[in-house]
């Protein structure tokens, strides 16, 4: 799961990643840091990154507010979650306009800090979903989160992550019994998509986040992208 901690205080960056490193331990999930001391550079990196989950955000950093800073990200798209961390409870109303969801004063202990961590839950239990198989002799147990899609490839499949494509002999039926998960459709007999990993639906054709695109079949076209429309309209409603 990738997080941002974005904070001009590099013992308090470090403090963050202690408790992070703790919770990975009791959550048997993986963090990927990125750590930033002002908010600029955040914005310039991930203001367009999809796969960013968490951004912790310090509200004084130097001329600008966290506060603001998460405003402005916000207004560039960002969906996924922001926790403040501060001196102050002043700030509070102004993280709640930017629909933050957790509130950090420092100092804060570890038990403080998942507490504010609580409406993550359902963020963490879908990271520890976990698909398994064997790629070039090398054993593969990846969160289902990474996965874009399986394409039926070559007697066998192409795994399409974040990070590469991996190629198994394990079959499309095996993934398919393997994940039983809501956002994981199949399509026909050669491909199974990570619904949450759809950028777009033009005409009859799928485009993913990684630009991987998929032409429906035309005869279930229809039905395909109703199924389709219908999930994430369930999903925007959670």
């Amino acid at each position: 799961m990738k997080v941002a901690i974005c904070d001009d205080l590099q013992e308090d960056r470090e403090q963050l990643k202690k408790y992070l490193y703790q919770l990975e331990k009791e959550k048997n999930i993986e963090f990927d840091i990125h750590e930033y001391d002002n908010p600029t550079t955040l914005f310039l990196e991930c203001a367009e990154r999809e796969d960013l989950k968490v951004i912790f955000f310090d509200v004084y950093m130097g001329d600008e507010l966290g506060t603001d800073a998460a405003k402005k990200m916000r207004e560039a798209g960002y969906r996924g979650s922001i926790i403040f961390s501060t001196t102050s409870q002043d700030h509070a109303l102004d993280g709640f306009r930017v629909q933050a969801d957790g509130y950090l004063v420092k100092p804060y202990s570890y038990e403080d800090f998942k507490r504010a961590l609580f409406r993550l839950e359902e963020m963490f239990k879908e990271e520890t979903k976990k698909v398994s198989f064997v790629s070039e002799r090398l054993e593969y147990d990846l969160p289902l989160s990474s996965i874009y899609l399986i394409e039926t490839y070559n007697k066998g499949c192409i795994v399409h992550t974040e990070k590469e494509d991996l190629f198994t002999w394990t079959k499309l039926k095996e993934f398919v019994d393997q994940i039983k998960e809501e956002s994981f459709y199949q399509i026909g007999r050669f491909f199974l998509v990570n619904l949450n990993s759809i950028s777009s639906i033009k005409d009859d054709r799928i485009v993913l986040k990684n630009n991987l695109k998929i032409d429906l079949p035309k005869r279930e076209a229809n039905r395909i992208k109703q199924d389709i429309n219908n999930f994430i309209w369930k999903s925007m409603r959670k």
